[in-house]
């Protein structure tokens, strides 16, 4: 930063001197100082580039006099702070100087350093001052969101053009009025009371808001809004500051839509099918409720595709759908898993038979011909039916029970319906066998890490790897955790095998940097039931005793765990960040996520659901949904994964999109250890 600049402007060169002697002294040779003789000289270096930051001013000069040489000099010198020195001890003349503007009068016979420094140091005040208050002034002005400033009482006393740009209300129809002008009557009393209570209490409040613009339309805003206070702490203004996020809840709107619904059928797709199955099945837990799951196949359905075309054969299903809603009450949910599989969720019934009286019912009225473009078409449909809590007491265990009963229903003919029934203290014993086995494998270090190359979209070569557990079991070989990870959860083995897992990983990172002198970065997934207080410990002492840089582990949390602990989640995470550690949103693409809400969380990378990435070449939704995804993770600075890329065709689509990394079986499938090791030693892999 440059040092102050000074302008003297005097004649008279023992005073000259003097002065600056004096400016010298009080200033430690901090300021710079320049002479001018004359008004002329001096009215030359205010038009200068850079102009003086401070004038000190003698009004008798050889080419003017009195006030007159400090308004011309003032006329040209802007908001530069004149200090008058004369050699006029008048009281008048001082008065009529400071009023018109002087920053000071000092007479040179009472010109001493304390005075002088001190009169320079307060035109320094001000004329610092008066920049923040320009600069504050074209923030305000310029800034592309709202903003909105009140008295304590709400009263409206500026807004700047973007408030106006995107209210519809001019800042002379705004200000004397108050906030409640904007409201939409979408939010109850409950929610301002709320908003008040903060804003007394803790000073800020920030969320959405559903406000109204001067025309009538109704939409969403993210709104921050501050409390101000003086230096005595009393409130002085409330600042609202605020941008119009209908475009990104549209966004969000498109994103749920596309990822909940069929875009055929409109019916309830997969993943929404499974959430409400675990909805349903946690109130049947509460209230004692028997819940069926219903699969439906239909019957002769490939031959109306070969014979008349896909193009009818959809116009069928779209049929086939509404006549399905036709015999289930509101409260049950039918959905389209693909192709003609349909699915039913009988949330509350009071016994079994109720299930099979409804599989009747939709068998009878699919059996009645369809008329569609001039055919009559003729199908029926299988289904097989599984009971919560006699087939299985969780969503895996149903949905695999009802499709092992649907495909029993076709072997006995089609056209009919199958409960599916298995003996429990089997499956109990299955379970607890399970469990006794995995605590023998802690103990006997059955347990393997497996590694699956991460691939740079651009380049080509491995940037990473996830590390992937595997039970090397004694009899039946190579376990996936597919087969033992929801025993090693309900038992919470899965915190000390976390912990296996976790220092296996680093200490294997560890040693392929010191062979291979490759910085790698290694992805380790996360259970819920690790997510608690103990894992902050664990992992800071892995860290520490395996001396590994924080920053080359992303930690994988799926998006379903996040968005069911709104309150809890962006703590947690916060602090695993502080660790060092590295955040990615797993399984992304489900629909649940807020993206308000999931900007707030310390993420790194969102990695897109396993399942929108195997239909991305067949389906353009699920494409177009993939596409927005990637937009989005980058519009939130955040790096976009991709896994279970199977073909070239798939990795080809998402790199085009701007994928910035993918992994799948076309890329790499998981490796043991020293085969991941050789790999990176040959200089990996090139797409």
């Amino acid at each position: 930063m440059s040092a102050t600049h000074v302008l003297l402007v005097e004649d008279n060169p023992g005073d000259a001197r003097l002065v600056q002697e004096m400016v010298k002294d009080i200033t430690n040779g901090a300021f710079r100082m320049s002479h001018a003789p004359a008004l002329s000289d001096a009215l030359d270096a205010v038009r200068s580039t850079p102009p003086p930051d401070i004038i000190l001013l003698d009004l008798t000069l050889p080419d003017s006099n009195g006030l007159d040489t400090f308004h011309r000099l003032q006329a040209n010198a802007y908001d530069i702070p004149i200090i008058i020195l004369s050699g006029l001890d008048d009281h008048q003349l001082a008065l009529a100087a400071v009023q018109g503007g002087a920053q000071d009068y000092l007479p040179k016979g009472e010109v001493n350093p304390p005075l002088l420094s001190r009169s320079i140091s307060y035109a320094m005040e001000r004329k610092h001052t008066e920049e923040n208050l320009l600069l504050a002034r074209q923030i305000f002005e310029t800034a592309g969101e709202a903003i909105l400033v009140t008295e304590p009482d709400g009263s409206i006393v500026d807004v700047n053009p973007a408030f106006a740009a995107i209210t519809g209300y001019a800042r002379e129809e705004a200000v004397g009025r108050t906030p409640a002008m904007l409201k939409s009557g979408r939010h109850g009393p409950e929610f301002y009371a709320n908003l008040w209570n903060a804003l007394l209490t803790e000073g800020r409040w920030q969320g959405e808001i559903w406000d109204r613009r001067k025309n009538g339309e109704i939409y969403p805003k993210w709104t921050t809004i501050n409390a101000v206070t003086d230096a005595r702490g009393k409130l002085t203004h409330f600042v609202a500051i605020f941008s119009d996020i209908t475009l990104t809840k549209r966004t969000e709107e498109r994103l749920h839509q596309l990822a909940h619904y069929d875009a055929l059928t409109s019916l309830p797709n997969r993943p929404l099918f499974f959430d409400r199955l675990r909805q349903a099945l946690a109130q049947a837990r509460r209230v004692n409720w028997l819940v069926g799951v219903l699969f439906l196949d239909l019957d002769g359905f490939k031959n109306v595709n070969d014979r008349l075309g896909h193009q009818l054969g959809d116009q069928l299903l779209v049929r086939v759908a509404e006549r399905l809603s036709g015999c289930l009450r509101d409260a049950d949910t039918l959905a389209r898993l693909g192709g003609d599989e349909f699915t039913v969720i009988l949330s509350d019934l009071s016994n079994p038979e109720i299930a099979g009286v409804v599989a009747q019912k939709i068998i009878d009225d699919l059996a009645a011909p369809f008329r569609i473009d001039g055919h009559e078409i003729v199908i029926g449909t299988s289904i097989g039916i599984a009971i919560y809590p006699y087939a299985g007491n969780s969503v895996e265990a149903l949905t695999k029970a009802a499709d092992i009963a649907m495909y029993r229903a076709k072997d006995l003919g089609k056209g009919n319906f199958q409960f599916y029934r298995d003996d429990i203290q089997s499956q109990a014993s299955a379970v607890l066998r399970t469990e006794q086995e995995l605590r023998q494998a802690l103990t006997r270090n059955e347990l393997r890490l497996y590694y699956q190359p991460q691939i740079d979209s651009a380049s080509g070569g491995i940037v990473g790897a996830e590390a992937l557990l595997r039970w090397e079991h004694p009899r039946r070989g190579l376990v996936l955790p597919s087969e033992f990870l929801a025993t090693a959860e309900e038992s919470r083995l899965i915190v000390p095998i976390g912990e296996f897992v976790f220092r296996r990983a680093c200490e294997q990172l560890r040693d392929w940097q010191s062979t291979t002198g490759r910085r790698l970065r290694l992805s380790i997934n996360l259970s819920a039931v690790q997510l608690d207080e103990g894992l902050l410990p664990q992992l800071a002492r892995i860290i520490r005793d395996t001396g590994i840089d924080p920053e080359q582990i992303h930690l994988e949390v799926s998006e379903r765990y996040i968005m069911e602990r709104p309150t809890s989640t962006p703590s947690l995470l916060q602090r695993l960040r502080e660790l060092g550690l590295r955040i990615a949103v797993d399984d992304f693409g489900n629909g649940r996520s807020n993206i308000a809400y999931l900007r707030r969380l310390p993420v790194d990378r969102l990695k897109i659901d396993l399942s929108l990435i195997s239909r991305i070449a067949t389906d353009e939704d699920d494409l177009a949904l993939a596409q927005a995804i990637i937009t989005l993770g980058h519009s939130l600075h955040m790096k976009v994964a991709a896994v279970g890329v199977e073909s070239p065709q798939e990795f080809e689509l998402l790199r085009s999109s701007g994928c910035d990394e993918q992994q799948g079986y076309h890329l790499g499938r998981p490796m043991p250890d020293m085969e991941f090791g050789r790999l990176l030693a040959a200089g990996d892999i090139r797409m």
